[in-house]
């Protein structure tokens, strides 16, 4: 709808019309000078081609005229001269003011002349104006925001900023459109020669055509005209919304770009009299930064909300790598940087990905200081002669919840994931200098991949890096459902060195530069031993241009690895080197306690200056005060009070010896510390042993929530440690002239010489899997030369001092068991013994150790002043605007925008349905909660025609429930439930559905199918009176254990009744796709008390940020909730909780929706949701699964339900409608 004026019968009435609505006078349509015979053949000399749009007072079309030498296109502006009379405008004056707007712009047709003559449409002759105008190659915006196709974002954020520029130029002429709609634009369509270089879509231009309203004062308080800026705005949403209405069809990245997009337009919409002032380059800037935020993340700044932010740097973006990295003059870097196939070991947490990063290209593009200039950039990547391109083993190579599958053409899903890896360096290289990149340098890896692809020729007939960069990830998103359209055609060891070669080719700085493959996590955490002998052994091929760089547990190199070709076990030396991290972690540390301490805090010290509520200027060391390993043993070994127990770890000095090549953890351990500071330094040594304690519970309770038999392998081993301690202090108390020195036993020597060898390297492997042990000093440091064929035999394991902490053991490295033959099987076999096989394998006590490790001296920090107060804090970092004051996005007008695409909710209780009118269908399920039956008779008040049952594997109420049918001689039909929840089975909601006997996973696809389809969807739920486990039985537990730790309060649980058993089975309800693989991944979950489900997925799937939603502890069933939450944040260091009430369903879609906005749309993340809590929060999630664009939904099905112990009575019935 526009608005227009009759070409006959001038008004002045602004109302908006089609181009058919006819004119009340003379009955023509609006738009007759556009339709069939009434164009115009000829204007003057001019040979019309074909009307372009109708603006408020005239006309333009594309014309041809034919000149001695060729023939030209041009375009007529045309308007009536009795129309201009009738408004008293000036034609010739308007011209002119265009055509000095146009002089030296790019965005504004220029005017070449002027003319009047009488012009024939149809019948009728019209006397007109006529203005010649350059001719632009396109279509008009009117146009193309009312085709049917959805317009690629990048294109959107181009045109507001060609309109936005429109209005630059001419405000520089003091000059206003005020008619800026989209039917003056043309979208000029560039060809080869015209590309742009550095605007967002260099493939488009905006030109504006008409300037019929132009003056030297705004039109927008007339009652007739928006402004300019309210144009733009206004476009920028009506195009944005294209994509976002139809988010199911879209990828993330253009989803996530029209959220910003239109974020940024709604922005710009309040009344231009009230509105905030806006300079349009301000707002061009902010345009591009929400490019920028998804094309060139590496613009971002780094900013930690904890210490633990980002402790997993698999979720840390490469370009803040060098800001955390602690390497002393780069000696690590350095060391990984040579050329040929390289495997980075180490124990879990030490550091590896973080160290491959560092060779990413991203993290090599970044300033290693503010002056360091681009060009100086470009110079140090040069020197350095290397490309690193960076991919998650983890997340490529996902299962996506099915663990026991082979991975599917890992080969081929590698080789598109490091081209696509390719075309985002490129992308930041031509950041730093466009004249460094190849004009075709995205066409090259197109026609590689295309080479040794089949079935990638598409790829082929591609020129734009854009459409490349989709291609690529259809093809991993097809790889990664198992689809068979596409394989690799060559030997890795061909494929892969073409890539590199082709890579380097892109750039002249690239020319001479190694290309490393960084795969990160080959580990069988995550891959089957099939996979990781196959994927390893095959990328070992030594190439002069290229050579992949692996990081993996040291345990994962004890498997067999054959050498290229598959004919024999791979040789350290000559077919890859091996650089153990955990290692020289552990040496750093431990070797020189002095230097130890340094490694350690400067880890810390140096994520503080990232965060803002790290107190100001001081080092870890002063926050924690210190006391010598020494005095933490003595404080051990010697008789005393529980009460006099409780501080005994604390000091820098124990924070790093608890690490053995766990850094993941000490962080996490500082944090929880720092929370505990109360405005006195150093923190209370008795606040700081909780944390140690509270950390070291939480970690057995998940070991022993998956295998009891590797917690008793942690607590044997800490019980040992822990008694030969007391004895040796015993001892030396004893007969102190002697100077004995107590016994702190942390590793184990083990030497597989008899027995079922194959079963033990597996025992083995598992405790170091399950991260009770570090593999110390790699395959290296074995006495058994590992180039035989047979495997390695020998092992040197270190124990995980975290996990013995709360059995009081020392912390320093001095002695370790050694167990052989029978006494290594009897253990391995019985870890319930293993105090008793440990101990009875020892010299006597009063024997020296046969491993010597120098005794840490006496070594304490200055303390600080005590009195230290909290007002030192940093204050957070502002952004300044040019006039030195604070500019900032309003958070709460971003989030409101979010909440305006919830649809309305409305809630009525069971009292008022009997007014309503008849349903046409009920859906409900033949559950067996005594609430269903209930619930069900409550739901056929609202008189529905027909109702579909689904029907689950127990019988429960359904003869009941098919019985009230035939009294009322209702029509049914009944539906498996498991076709439901697995989507093969779609049920219509066209009327109301009952979800108190159903499944999570089936709410969340009724409502959510409904819900995409537009269609209103009605709910009934019904309340149970009581849950299991129930609330007396969870309150005497909790006064139970009200003094211990609430690990020992959950595995206590498993004496009390919960409604269902495990194993638990990952269900996706979303359609799988990877095809942002590397994205970070958030995932939204409900604390619940059976908190089994939650622990399951995150034991499954891993997550850069986990946001766990728990409701407030308010009775005994809350409260266990709450605790469960707790006990994940302690074992995910990226973890957070928010307390949250389960039961409004109206505010729990606002906050989902303000969690999406904040996580999805502002920090790139792709968000998954998982149904782990109640049916309330299952509703929320199907609401905005239909809204936004949500990457996964995970429902967690346990083995079976205990039919007489999930619920028990029946509470109040409510109705939700919940509609656009």
């Amino acid at each position: 709808m526009e608005k227009y004026c009759c070409f006959l019968h001038p008004k002045k009435d602004y109302k908006e019309k089609k181009l058919t609505d006819l004119c009340p006078d003379c009955k023509n349509p609006y738009g007759f000078p556009m339709l069939g015979d009434n164009v115009p053949s000829t204007i003057g000399d001019f040979k019309v081609i074909h009307p372009i749009d109708r603006g408020y007072y005239g006309v333009t079309y594309v014309v041809e005229k034919e000149t001695t030498i060729r023939i030209k296109k041009q375009v007529l502006k045309v308007v009536p001269v009795e129309i201009y009379k009738f408004f008293k405008k000036d034609f010739e004056k308007e011209s002119k003011d265009h055509a000095d707007a146009a002089d030296g712009t790019n965005h504004i047709v220029n005017i070449d002349e002027i003319f009047k003559t009488k012009i024939s449409f149809g019948d009728i002759e019209i006397e007109c104006h006529v203005a010649i105008m350059d001719y632009v190659q396109g279509d008009t915006l009117k146009n193309l925001m009312g085709c049917g196709a959805n317009v690629p974002a990048s294109m959107i954020g181009q045109i507001a900023i060609d309109l936005l520029l429109i209005l630059s130029e001419l405000k520089k002429k003091t000059l206003f459109h005020n008619d800026l709609h989209p039917g003056n634009i043309i979208i000029e369509k560039l060809e080869k020669d015209k590309i742009r270089i550095g605007e967002i879509n260099n493939r488009v231009k905006a030109v504006a055509i008409d300037f019929g309203s132009l003056g030297s004062k705004t039109q927008s308080g007339d009652g007739k005209h928006l402004s300019d800026l309210h144009q733009v705005a206004n476009i920028l949403i009506d195009l944005s919304r294209k994509l976002l209405d139809n988010p199911q069809n879209i990828n993330e990245r253009d989803y996530r770009l029209a959220s910003l997009l239109e974020e940024r337009g709604r922005l710009l919409l309040p009344k231009i009299t009230s509105q905030r002032h806006f300079e349009f380059e301000q707002v061009i800037d902010q345009i591009k930064n929400a490019f920028n935020q998804v094309h060139s993340p590496w613009k971002a700044t780094l900013n930690l909300k904890n210490h633990r932010d980002y402790i997993n740097a698999q979720t840390l973006d490469p370009w803040f790598v060098p800001s955390l990295l602690v390497d002393t003059e780069d000696k690590w870097v350095n060391e990984v940087s040579n050329k040929g196939p390289q495997v980075i070991t180490g124990m879990r947490g030490c550091g590896k990905t973080m160290l491959i990063r560092a060779l990413q290209f991203h993290a090599q593009a970044i300033q290693k200081n503010d002056k360091e200039l681009p060009s100086e950039i470009i110079k140090r990547i040069n020197q350095e002669g290397y490309v690193g391109l960076y991919v998650s083993c983890i997340k490529l190579l996902d299962k996506q919840g099915e663990p026991d599958r082979l991975t599917h053409e890992p080969f081929t899903r590698l080789f598109v994931a490091y081209a696509l890896e390719a075309i985002y360096a490129i992308r930041h290289l031509r950041e730093l200098d466009s004249e460094l990149v190849q004009p075709d340098a995205f066409v090259k890896i197109a026609s590689v991949i295309a080479d040794f692809v089949e079935g990638s020729a598409l790829l082929r007939q591609s020129q734009d890096e854009y459409k490349i960069e989709r291609i690529l990830k259809d093809i991993l998103n097809s790889l990664s459902k198992r689809e068979n359209k596409y394989t690799i055609n060559s030997n890795p060891a061909i494929a892969f060195p073409q890539l590199a070669e082709t890579i380097s080719q892109c750039s002249p700085v690239w020319q001479d530069s190694y290309i490393f493959f960084l795969l990160d996590d080959v580990s069988t955490r995550y891959l089957k031993d099939e996979n990781i002998i196959t994927l390893v052994s095959s990328l070992l091929f030594q190439n002069e241009r290229c050579a992949f760089k692996f990081t993996t547990e040291a345990q994962t190199l004890h498997m067999v690895l054959l050498s290229p070709g598959n004919i024999e076990q791979a040789r350290i030396g000559r077919d890859y080197s091996i650089f153990d991290l955990g290692n020289k972690v552990d040496e750093k540390i431990h070797s020189n306690k002095h230097e130890g301490i340094k490694f350690v805090e400067t880890i810390l010290f140096k994520r503080s200056k990232f965060q803002s509520n790290h107190p100001k200027g001081l080092k870890p060391s002063e926050i924690l005060g210190d006391k010598s390993l020494v005095e933490i043993a003595k404080n051990i070994g010697k008789p005393g009070k529980a009460s006099e127990k409780k501080e005994i770890y604390h000091g820098i000095t124990a924070i790093a010896s608890v690490c053995v090549g766990d850094i993941g953890d000490v962080i996490t351990l500082y944090e929880m510390i720092l929370k505990r500071r109360n405005g006195k330094l150093p923190i209370p040594a008795r606040d700081q042993n909780e944390c140690y304690l509270e950390l070291s519970n939480s970690r057995l309770f998940d070991i022993n929530r998956r295998d009891g038999k590797l917690y008793d392998f942690a607590e044997s081993f800490a019980n040992a440690a822990h008694s030969l301690l007391v004895q040796s202090f015993k001892a030396s108390q004893s007969k102190p002239k002697d100077k004995r020195r107590l016994r702190q036993y942390s590793s184990i020597f083990i030497n597989i010489t008899s027995g079922d060898k194959e079963k033990q390297n597996s025992q083995v492997r598992a405790l170091i899997d399950a991260g009770i042990f570090n593999f110390s000093g790699g395959p290296e440091a074995s006495r058994t030369n590992r180039q035989g064929v047979n495997p390695q035999n020998q092992f040197k394991l270190s124990f995980r001092k975290l996990y013995g902490v709360n059995k009081h053991i020392g912390l320093a490295n001095a002695d370790r068991f050694e167990l052989s033959g029978h006494a290594l099987e009897d253990w391995l076999d019985n870890p319930k013994k293993g105090k008793e096989i440990l101990t009875r394998n020892l010299k006597s006590i009063t024997g020296d150790s046969k491993e010597q490790v120098k005794i840490e001296d006496e070594y304490i920090v200055p303390s600080v002043n005590s009195g230290f107060q909290q007002s030192l804090f940093e204050e957070p970092h502002m952004i300044k605007s040019d006039d030195g004051g604070e500019y900032k996005i309003d958070k709460e007008e971003i989030e409101a925008l979010a909440l305006e695409k919830l649809p309305n909710l409305t809630i009525n209780k069971f009292k008022n349905w009997q007014k309503s009118e008849p349903y046409p269908c009920l859906i409900a399920g033949l559950g067996f909660e005594n609430r269903t039956l209930e619930s069900f008779r409550r739901s056929l008040n609202l008189k529905p025609k027909t109702v579909s049952l689904l029907r689950f594997g127990e019988n429960g109420k359904r003869e009941e429930m098919l019985s009230v049918l035939n009294e009322k001689n209702i029509p049914y039909s009944e539906f498996g439930i498991e076709g439901v929840i697995n989507n093969q089975n779609r049920i219509d909601c066209q009327g109301v559905v009952d979800i108190t006997g159903l499944p999570k996973a089936v709410i969340f696809n009724i409502i959510r199918s409904s819900l995409l389809k537009k269609e209103p969807v009605s709910i009934v739920y019904t309340e149970a009176r009581a849950h299991y486990p129930l609330d007396h039985d969870i309150q005497s537990l909790l006064e139970k254990h009200k003094h211990n730790d609430q690990t020992q309060f959950l595995e206590s649980l498993t004496k009390i009744i919960k409604g269902e058993k495990g194993p638990y089975k990952l269900i996706p309800l979303l359609p799988l796709n990877t095809e942002n693989y590397a994205a970070r991944r958030v995932l939204i979950a409900f604390s619940s008390p059976k908190h089994e489900r939650l622990y399951s997925l995150l034991d499954e799937r891993e997550y850069d940020k986990i946001h766990i939603i728990a409701p407030p502890a308010d009775c005994p069933r809350n409260e266990l909730a709450k605790i469960a939450a707790e006990v994940a944040l302690r074992k995910f260091n990226h973890a957070e909780i928010i307390e949250f009430p389960n039961d409004n369903l109206k505010d729990l879609m606002e906050y989902l929706a303000t969690q999406y906005q904040h996580y999805f749309v502002d920090q790139n993340y792709s968000f998954e949701i998982a149904l782990t809590g109640s049916k309330i929060q299952a509703i929320a999630s199907a609401v905005i699964s239909s809204v936004f664009k949500v990457s996964q939904c995970w429902y967690v099905q346990p083995a079976e339900w205990d039919p007489n112990r999930f619920t028990s009575g029946t509470d109040h019935t409510v109705m939700y409608k919940i509609k656009f």
